[in-house]
């Protein structure tokens, strides 16, 4: 996971490895499917599109041209990001999960093992397909979301001939300059863009050493209810947290918000609140002693969750290898 964070892509991550090939091929349907497909992706684009404008103009109650662009953009994108970001998270671990015992009911599995590193392999080009083939739509939409949100950021920088920054540091806790204050939000906006991609690769990780372990098919139905159902369970829980704590005074937490505010960037909406400067400059930093480093621990748990997603991989596929 570090190699690829760095931008450099190990022989069995690239698209023209006979492994990685294979699972590309086996997920191509037929027309119909892909045509389906298609017309699936256009609903989702409409209902998230209805949902996005019902969330910025408050229920339909106003016109969202008549708020400031960021928070327009913000409040449009949150919950469609949102959306289809759990729903990325489902896919992750239904398809891998039951990985192995799929293989082994198809009869497939040994002739995997039978070849040198054959099962490792699979295992580990399985995890590259998830997030840089099957899911790239997906994530180009919710990276997408994420740039369309830094631009806006910037922008807002720029206000007032750079003033907007020196309001936003003025009597928070630390005391930090405007110049650290922009090397604080570089952080904060690298890792924000990174949370989709260590956070679906530890996801697949966790899923591909499951699979190790659970071969049977009620058992490996049952994990996936129960993993995806509790993933699920703690975003909304975080979302409801935040949206409390969102409209209630954040000084009144201490230490509480700043863990929420933390938990909920990294679990739950990925970080896509703290590139609105209304609420992570404005409200976060000024009220939450300390809450301007929220942006470097996010970057730490990102490296975190690379390390651990390498972690995971590497033992699954060691115990893929020796498993009987």
């Amino acid at each position: 996971m570090i190699q690829r964070l760095l931008g450099t892509m190990p022989a069995w991550a690239t698209s023209d490895h006979p492994v990685l090939r294979s699972h590309r091929e086996a997920k191509r349907g037929k027309s119909g499917g892909r045509y389906t497909r298609i017309a699936g992706a256009l609903l989702s684009l409409v209902i998230l599109s209805f949902i996005g404008y019902g969330a910025a103009s408050d229920f339909f109650t106003h016109d969202p041209l008549d708020l400031p662009i960021s928070e327009m953009l913000t409040r449009g994108l949150l919950y469609p990001v949102y959306m289809v970001q759990i729903v990325m998270v489902g896919v992750v671990l239904m398809s891998t999960i039951g990985m192995i015992g799929h293989y082994q009911r198809r009869g497939l599995w040994d002739t995997v093992r039978a070849t040198s590193h054959g099962a490792g392999l699979t295992l580990r080009t399985r995890w590259a397909h998830l997030l840089f083939y099957r899911l790239r739509g997906s994530l180009a939409a919710i990276m997408g979301g994420r740039l369309v949100l830094i631009a806006a950021l910037l922008y807002d920088l720029t206000a007032f001939q750079g003033e907007y920054l020196r309001s936003l540091t003025g009597g928070i806790t630390p005391d930090v300059a405007p110049v650290a204050a922009v090397i604080l939000l570089a952080l904060t906006m690298a890792a924000v863009l990174l949370l989709p991609v260590t956070t679906l690769g530890l996801d697949a990780a966790l899923g591909l050493l499951l699979a190790t372990y659970i071969k049977r098919r009620a058992y490996v139905a049952l994990a996936q209810i129960t993993i995806i159902t509790v993933r699920v369970m703690v975003s909304l829980a975080l979302l409801l947290m935040f949206s409390t704590l969102s409209t209630a005074p954040l000084d009144s937490g201490g230490w509480l918000a700043w863990v929420l505010v933390f938990a909920f960037a990294a679990l739950g909406d990925w970080g896509f609140s703290l590139l609105y400067l209304g609420f992570y400059g404005a409200e976060v930093w000024r009220d939450i002693p300390y809450g301007v480093l929220i942006g470097a621990a996010l970057m730490g748990y990102v490296l975190l969750q690379a390390l651990l997603a390498d972690a995971l991989l590497g033992y699954a596929t060691r115990r893929a290898e020796r498993a009987d």
